[in-house]
């Protein structure tokens, strides 16, 4: 499946669970003679935040985190942009999610919600290249 794909169905996955999210592109064009770049170089293909319950223990409110989701092909691998901005996200208390299907996604999403965290060599470091693990998640 291409990335093209696999970011139209994790943007549609979204939607259907109301998650606020959107596409994130980057790049440059030339308007009137001059180069225009927009978006930050590595960043991810979406940008979302997904809502978590604080459980009663941690006042029962609902955060907002942050989450870059990053689409690749099962063979696809991260530029080295791409890993520093998931170092940033990361140390940012930020959720990074580099998924390879729209399954990828929902059950990342939803270890995210239920509080769960990501093993501790994806925090600060940008070595999470699999769709097993999520970077960051809610601190405790």
């Amino acid at each position: 499946m291409s990335e093209g794909k696999i970011v139209h169905e994790c943007l549609e996955w979204l939607a259907k669970h109301r998650i606020f999210a959107w596409r994130n592109n980057t790049g440059c064009l030339k308007i009137n003679g001059r180069w225009i770049r927009y978006g930050h170089v590595g960043s991810s293909d979406i940008i979302s935040v997904v809502p978590v319950v604080i459980t009663a223990e941690m006042v029962g409110q609902t955060l907002g985190v942050f989450t870059a989701i990053e689409c690749k092909t099962a063979t696809g691998r991260q530029r080295k942009e791409q890993k520093l901005f998931q170092c940033m996200v990361e140390r940012a208390g930020g959720v990074y999610v580099l998924a390879r299907s729209e399954q990828d996604l929902a059950g990342l999403v939803r270890q995210c919600q239920n509080g769960m965290s990501a093993s501790p060599k994806s925090q600060g470091s940008p070595t999470t290249t699999n769709s097993d693990s999520i970077g960051g998640g809610v601190k405790s």
